[in-house]
């Protein structure tokens, strides 16, 4: 059985509630992700499947040491988004599903369309989905202090990481898009 048969079997013994269309995707997607890990790193993947109960995520790792080689690309020259995911919390949804599940509490991405046809939405923006219907709950003290710390570090991501990127997509932007 291939890898992406075998994410579709578990969605489909779930019953994860997609559209058929939807899951056709979802089967495309995860093997062109599978593919890829496999194909330039000719090494081995491991393959995690997690339905949340709002959406699946397909997480593909591949188990090659050599890290890969950071490509020298301008966002102005392509649609471009580059994702991130904040640090990993503890949440429910208690209208969903007992227990608790650790998941992103929020991801985004800097997205850069230069062929809008508003000139206003060509420019780099950040894009941040904060999980709606997710609690975090029966903390005490300790526990407090623990996702305290976490939220920080989701601060800092987006101070450190994110904003100096979009700082960098933007001034990208100008130099190859002057007013």
């Amino acid at each position: 059985m291939t890898a992406r048969r075998a994410v579709m079997r578990i969605v489909r013994e779930w019953q994860v509630p997609l559209a058929e269309e939807r899951l056709e995707d979802l089967q495309l997607l995860s093997g062109e992700v599978i593919a890829n890990a496999v194909r330039h790193t000719q090494a081995a993947c491991s393959v995690k499947v997690r339905w949340t109960g709002v959406r699946v995520r397909v997480e593909v790792t591949d188990t090659s040491p050599v890290r890969p080689k950071r490509r020298q690309s301008r966002l102005a020259q392509v649609d471009h988004r580059a994702f991130f995911e904040g640090p990993m919390l503890p949440v429910t949804a208690p209208d969903l599903w007992d227990g608790a599940e650790e998941d992103s509490v929020f991801e985004g991405s800097i997205d850069c369309n230069p062929h809008d046809p508003d000139p206003r939405l060509r420019i780099p923006v950040a894009n941040l989905q904060i999980s709606v219907g997710r609690w975090i709950l029966r903390l005490d003290p300790d526990d407090l202090a623990d996702i305290a710390a976490k939220l920080r570090a989701h601060a800092d991501l987006l101070d450190h990481k994110i904003r100096p990127a979009l700082t960098a997509a933007r001034n990208d932007w100008a130099v190859h898009h002057p007013q």
